[in-house]
């Protein structure tokens, strides 16, 4: 997704440990840089999901993508409504 960031704001739900979204920005930071070493991300920062729709709605796109590697009867059902707007899946960590 490097192509289409340009001094991004990545809004992370405040869910998890303080150590969890410590270890995500830095590695949000240092992957997605260019060849020069400027990170593409202007500003990370955390806010409760119940605040924001936008983060609401990456939450339940994220479920529905987990969900479908599930193998459960109806895991491929929610996916298949989002399936056209995909550009890329990578499951993390590795």
């Amino acid at each position: 997704m490097k192509p289409r960031l340009s001094d991004a704001n990545v809004v992370i739900d405040e869910s998890g440990s303080k150590n969890f979204k410590s270890e995500l920005k830095r590695y949000l930071v240092r992957r997605l840089k260019d060849d020069s070493g400027k990170c593409f991300i202007k500003k990370i920062r955390t806010q409760d999901s119940r605040k924001n729709n936008l983060v609401q709605l990456a939450d339940m796109i994220a479920g529905a993508v987990a969900r479908s590697f599930s193998g459960e009867k109806d895991s491929r059902e929610y996916r298949s409504l989002i399936a056209h707007r995909e550009m890329n899946v990578e499951v993390w960590p590795k």
